[in-house]
Parts: C-alpha cells; structure tokens; sequence
C-alpha cells in the first residue's frame, strides 16, 4: 500500500510553472547565447536583404514542421511527467 502521499500539484500547476518560471529560468540562464542568436538572425537578414536572397514557402513549411515534430516530442515527455505526477496525487 502507498504511504499517505501529499498533493504534489496540479496540472494546471506544473503547467504555470513551466510556462513562467521554466521560461524566465531558460532566459536568465542563457542570455548570452540567445542574443548572440538575435544577433546573428539580424546579420543573416540583412545578408538576405543585400543580396536578395529569399526563401520558398516550401522551404519555410518543411522547417515549421520539423520544429513542431521537435515540439511534441518535449510536450509529450512533459506529458508524461505530468501523468506519473497524477499517480501520486491524493484527491482534494
């Protein structure tokens, strides 16, 4: 029999958390990298601008859909952690 397991949190919760503090946690821990990032798709851009260089919708698509494919690969390890979080949860 399990011990009497306190509430750990809500999915709603665990939710909050990772959209806010996770987020703001991720930024403070790698500014220097992200605006390098910025840095370097403004260099990229006006390299596009000078040269006209443009892409094909096709091109952008592809590129949407791996980065969504990534995407629910995250969401759904979160998932996951979210439902073992709910085994050990005692009703209110």
């Amino acid at each position: 029999m399990l011990p009497n397991v306190q509430r750990i949190a809500t999915r709603e919760e665990v939710e909050n958390y990772a959209s806010e503090a996770m987020v703001k946690e991720y930024i403070d821990k790698r500014r220097p990298e992200l605006e390098d990032l910025i840095k370097f798709n403004m260099a990229v851009d006006e390299i596009f601008d000078k040269e006209q260089i443009s892409l094909e919708e096709e091109e952008i698509q592809s590129e949407v859909d791996l980065r969504k494919k990534s995407y629910q690969v995250g969401a759904n390890i979160f998932d996951d952690i979210a439902s073992w979080l709910q085994v050990f949860r005692v009703p209110e």
